[in-house]
């Protein structure tokens, strides 16, 4: 399940209890999703931790849904987190009313 707002991919034990705590997640920033060349259900996401997960969808026009919608995903939160890095890298060490001695 894509939890889009929190840039998650979620993943449950069963489809009956997707209305319970996921049993993983999988950040999607910095994550690259492609198709695979080994079938045309077969998709692959390649996060940022270096973790591979091989995915598989029911069908050919499933697989193109699933690999667009966690690319669009993945590239705002990747976005997301380069501009969170920029602005702490222009921040002071320390706060403007703090004396070092």
């Amino acid at each position: 399940m894509l939890n889009n707002e929190a840039g998650l991919l979620e993943y449950f034990v069963s489809d009956q209890l997707k209305h319970l705590k996921p049993r993983g997640t999988l950040p999607l920033a910095g994550a690259v999703i492609s198709p695979s060349d080994e079938d045309s259900h077969t998709f692959t996401v390649n996060a940022i931790s270096g973790e591979q997960y091989k995915l598989r969808a029911a069908d050919a026009k499933e697989r193109q849904h699933w690999v667009s919608r966690l690319q669009i995903c993945t590239q705002h939160h990747t976005e997301a987190m380069g501009k969170v890095q920029t602005a702490s890298r222009r921040r002071p060490a320390f706060p403007p009313w703090t004396r070092i001695c």
